[in-house]
């Protein structure tokens, strides 16, 4: 799927509006729709994966919560972040 930046943009905060309201499920379904994106900028990658990581860890899926940390303790640019991770 090719999507403008701005349209990347409105998936990203759509998802995040929609995990404040508790509908976990629809914030995945947004967030796959945007990691499918061509040309997808690392930071906005890493963004998504952050509410991901979020969401997955509220809905008690720790395999998944695990893979997405991983992958953020893998790619996130800042080495102070990756310790976190």
């Amino acid at each position: 799927t090719v999507f403008s930046p701005r349209e990347t943009d409105a998936l990203l905060g759509a998802a995040r509006a929609l995990a404040k309201l508790g509908s976990y499920d629809e914030v995945l379904s947004l967030t796959n729709k945007c990691l499918a994106v061509q040309g997808l900028s690392d930071s906005a990658r890493l963004d998504i994966y952050r509410l991901r990581f979020q969401v997955l860890s509220e809905v008690g899926d720790r395999i998944d919560a695990l893979r997405t940390l991983i992958f953020l303790a893998e790619n996130d640019a800042d080495l102070k972040m990756r310790e976190v991770h």
